[in-house]
């Protein structure tokens, strides 16, 4: 006799901001340094890993007229102590405004800021390979007087969808345990185009081909009705229709069969 199952699989997007904050030299010259100022939601973390390094563009105003050149060429400015250091070293110049825009992580794609204009109107990033799984950051544009008397703040926002799978189940008779869960059609990968602003704004385009992901870790237990969230998440290029979803499950008194599943909620937020 055939037995009909329901259990629920769930997919989720966790997106956090991220906070940079400038950090002022005291003593004769002044470098340029940013500093981590809040959390973020990340796959491997809560907060940039130890010794990570981002990309950061800078344009200068010297007579504060409005008409920027570009102060240094986009600059590694590598973690070490809580503390990001320019690699060479950037420093304040005595007078005029400063505006910066940054990149997470740094040598992941190829960087090119733009300039249009006489402002920093943001920046490309070509051929970033999502096989990695990097959490891709773009930044606000941060605008400031030099030499500030206060710290400055970069606000980073998150350029990719972190999909999470849950499963449970409602059944009190039968013991259902998952075998493997696979999502289909999901990019990882691609250009990103910055628009810097008060709030930037990003783009995809050239999307990487789309790829078959099976989940790792998925739990071997008997699922329960509490959502399990044990399968490794994925890192994805956002996408208005929500990936299809293969669960292979089995239960004690039936053999394994293969279920096609739709994702019950995604939210895709930038």
């Amino acid at each position: 006799m055939r037995k009909i199952f329901l259990f629920a699989a769930a997919a989720m997007v966790s997106l956090s901001s991220c906070v940079q904050t400038d950090e002022v030299y005291t003593g004769g010259v002044q470098e340029i340094g940013f500093k981590s100022g809040v959390t973020r939601a990340a796959v491997d973390g809560t907060e940039l890993p130890a010794g990570s390094a981002i990309n950061v563009a800078g344009v200068w105003d010297a007579e504060e007229d409005g008409s920027y050149v570009e102060y240094f060429v986009p600059t590694k400015f590598v973690e070490d102590g809580g503390v990001f250091s320019g690699d060479p070293a950037r420093y304040w110049p005595n007078a005029g405004k400063m505006q910066f825009i940054g990149y997470y992580p740094y040598g992941v794609g190829t960087f090119t800021a733009d300039y249009t204009g006489d402002v920093l109107a943001g920046y490309k990033v070509t051929g970033i390979d999502g096989a990695a799984q990097n959490d891709i950051l773009y930044s606000d544009l941060c605008q400031v007087n030099a030499v500030p008397a206060a710290t400055q703040a970069l606000l980073f926002h998150h350029a990719l969808a972190l999909l999470q799978v849950n499963f449970q189940t409602s059944l009190t008779t039968e013991e259902v345990k998952i075998v493997s869960a696979t999502v289909a059609d999901v990019v990882l990968g691609g250009d990103l185009t910055v628009t810097a602003g008060n709030s930037s704004t990003a783009a995809w385009s050239n999307p990487s081909a789309a790829i078959e992901h099976t989940f790792a870790n998925v739990t071997t237990a008997a699922l329960t009705d509490s959502a399990n969230t044990d399968a490794t998440p994925l890192l994805v290029v956002p996408a208005e229709d929500a990936p299809m979803m293969d669960s292979n499950c089995n239960t004690n008194s039936t053999m394994p069969a293969t279920m096609r599943i739709i994702p019950l909620f995604i939210a895709l937020l930038l």
